[in-house]
């Protein structure tokens, strides 16, 4: 966590000597830095499927969704400050909010630094920290190399579930506000319709995560495909804005249950010296199919038109559907050996 936050720390300050600037390949290669500083935070989904036991791990990412909904929510109100407070300071409004995300950055960094003790050695001893707790008397076995981690289908199953409702949600955040833009809405009202999609990823992840504890993996993440593919389509079929609206605010909850459902799954079928690289191969594989999407979908909506967007969103959404109906989870997070590999 401090090595990705010092990243954010460096970058964050990079960017906005870029747009100060004016350098494009500054702001790239800023952003990277940054980027990488992101996807190090990302890993703090293995600090929380550590400290809680798998009847519970699925309620611990809830918390951590709903932390991320404030943070999502913080980012206007910087922004809205830095915008009054620019005529007085003399600074380009775009590169202020970047010079005071370093402050937020400081204080993340001491709150990791003092965290004790390490939630890696939480999870090694869960029942001192969860009085009751019994552990697995069959753990996971260890995977000895990258190729390895494909042969549990669980994971796999995880996996892709994982990858599609990333990639078709970054696909429909990239499209949605110009969709809106075209039926005639403000710059304010995509703004709106955006916090409220943030809303539906995050402030439901609470009550997602205990239902996912207690009626299972496979079963939120078919729900959360279903509510994700609906939402997808409700968004494109109509120029009425809250019908758009509440149709990425519906996609949001879809990806909020698969996220929770599909990271569990993957952090129960894995051993605890082996998830930090599980959770990143999973970040990996969301994130090549979360950049190629918005190029596909211009495409498609080139080809076909912008009714078209949500049928196909709603489509890749569902192609982890078929791997489902194999898995055999016998209770909330402890599945069968068999079947024991994706083939």
């Amino acid at each position: 966590m401090l090595v990705g936050l010092a990243c954010g720390l460096i970058g964050a300050p990079l960017v906005a000597s870029a747009v100060l600037a004016g350098s494009f390949l500054l702001f790239v290669a800023s952003m990277t830095v940054l980027g990488m500083g992101v996807g190090a935070a990302q890993q703090l989904r293995v600090a929380v499927t550590d400290m809680y036991p798998g009847n519970r791990r699925a309620e611990g990412l809830g918390y951590l969704l709903l932390g991320s909904m404030i943070g999502a929510l913080t980012g206007p109100i910087i922004v809205g400050l830095s915008e009054t407070a620019t005529p007085r300071l003399e600074v380009n409004n775009l590169a202020l909010p970047w010079l005071i995300l370093p402050l937020f950055i400081v204080s993340s960094m001491l709150i990791a630094y003092f965290a004790r003790p390490d939630p890696k050695q939480m999870g090694a001893d869960l029942g001192k920290y969860w009085p009751g707790y019994v552990a697995p008397k069959r753990p996971p076995p260890v995977a000895r190399n990258v190729v390895a981690y494909f042969r549990s289908y669980p994971r796999v199953t995880g996996f892709v579930s994982y990858a599609f409702a990333q990639g078709t949600m970054a696909m429909m955040m990239a499209q949605t506000p110009h969709v809106l833009s075209r039926h005639g809405h403000s710059v304010t009202l995509v703004s709106w319709a955006v916090a409220i999609h943030v809303v539906g990823m995050y402030g439901l992840s609470i009550p997602l995560g205990r239902l996912c504890d207690r009626i299972g993996r496979t079963t939120l993440i078919l729900a959360g495909l279903v509510i994700f593919g609906a939402g997808a389509v409700l968004a494109v079929l109509t120029d009425l804005y809250w019908l758009i609206t509440g149709g990425i605010f519906v996609v949001g909850i879809g990806w909020s249950a698969v996220f929770i459902a599909s990271t569990a799954l993957i952090a129960d079928t894995t051993p605890l010296q082996e998830r930090g690289r599980a959770i990143g191969i999973n970040d990996s594989l969301g994130a090549i199919v979360a950049v190629s999407l918005p190029f596909v979908s211009g495409a498609v909506i080139g080809v076909a038109g912008l009714t078209t967007l949500g049928v196909f969103g709603a489509i890749l959404a569902s192609l982890s559907l078929f791997l489902l109906p194999r898995l055999r989870e016998r209770r909330p997070g402890v599945f069968d050996a068999a079947p024991t590999s994706a083939g």
